[in-house]
Formats: C-alpha cells, structure tokens, sequence
C-alpha cells in the first residue's frame, strides 16, 4: 500500500512540473533597448511588443532610435506597443519603420515625446492611461503631425494586451514593491515570508 501511495505522489509530482516547466520555457526573453534601464520582448504570434523596466529600476526612459530604419529586427512583427508605467520619456523615431503598428499603449508617467517618433509608421490609435489635459502637458519634439489625426483614447487601461496591477503613476516604486504581485508587503512575519518567496519566484522566471 506504502509502495502505491508512494508511487502516486511521484506521478504527481511529474504532472505538476510538466505542467510548470513550459510556462516557464514560454516567458519570452528580454532584449536591450535603447535607453536607460529599458528592454522589450515580442509575441510573434500577437503580435504584441512590450517596453518594460530592467534590472529592478524604478524608471527608465526609451533612447533615440540610432538607425535608418527600425530599432528592433522584429518591427514588422509589431501590431501593438505595450510601455510600462515608470517610463519617463519616448525617445526620437523611437518607433519609426513600424509598418504594421495599429496600437500604443501609453501610460501617463510618459512626460516626453522625442522627434518624428511614428516615422514611416502611419497614425496609430493611442491609448493613454491619463487624462486628455495630462495628455496636452507632455513635451512633443518636432515632426509629431501624427498626433493631429491620430485616435486618442483617455482613461484607465482595461482590455489591454498586459495591464500592470498598479495604476500608473509619476511617483517612483516604492522600495518594499514586489517584483512579482505588484503590491506593497507590510513588515510582518508572514509579509515578509510572503514577499521572500514572491521575490524567489520572479528570479525564476526572469532566467
């Protein structure tokens, strides 16, 4: 009876870590991006790209496009452009030669809008997480028509293709902020427990 149980256990066991190794083997790698404490990952098959924060920065900023064409090899994968909150700043032609772009998500920390940024890349619909007046407040550098004609939505992010946990803002992440739910913990024994393994568990899927 021993020797059933046992074996049982181990099968599960295996069910359950051939469950979690291909979601693990699925996160997408981050690449480098122009800029300070910036990378991006591409779903090839969503076609969706994300800008996110690297390292544990608390901001970051998206540098100029140092190229002719597009910044990444995989821009004509690109339909929609994901960038984090804690970003600061877009920089020049930061998504020209995006020929396929049909959405950006922009969150309201953005307060900087480089030169001729959707070069070669059409007018496509902007959704921002602020309001129409934050909107009308970012520094927009020359050769920005696009934003004339283009289709901005204003309010929260809903239907997105990766809405943080915690809402935008122009303030840093606090210190104590976790890596891997997005809440503050407290400094209680089972907080801290908690935020310990929530902070084991996001350097494993960023391997």
């Amino acid at each position: 009876m021993s020797m059933k149980r046992t074996g049982a256990a181990l099968l599960a066991v295996c069910l359950l870590l051939c469950c979690l190794v291909p979601a693990f083997a699925a996160e997408p790698e981050v690449k480098k991006l122009p800029g300070a404490n910036v990378g991006y990952t591409v779903d090839s098959e969503t076609g969706v790209m994300k800008i996110v924060l690297t390292g544990g920065a608390k901001s970051g900023t998206i540098g100029d496009n140092p190229t002719e064409g597009a910044m990444i090899p995989e821009a004509d994968e690109v339909r929609t452009v994901w960038i984090d909150p804690w970003i600061t700043e877009i920089g020049t032609r930061a998504f020209a030669g995006f020929e396929n772009l049909e959405s950006i998500w922009i969150p309201r920390t953005v307060k900087v809008i480089g030169d001729d940024v959707f070069a070669g890349s059409g007018s496509p619909v902007i959704h921002y997480s602020g309001s129409e007046e934050e909107w009308n407040e970012i520094e927009f550098g020359e050769d920005n028509g696009w934003v004339k004609t283009a289709m901005i939505i204003y309010g929260s992010f809903e239907d997105d293709p990766g809405n943080p946990d915690v809402e935008p803002t122009v303030e840093p992440k606090p210190d104590n902020l976790c890596p891997w739910c997005s809440t503050v913990h407290g400094d209680g024994f089972f907080q801290r427990v908690v935020a310990w393994f929530h902070s084991i568990l996001a350097k494993i899927i960023r391997k």
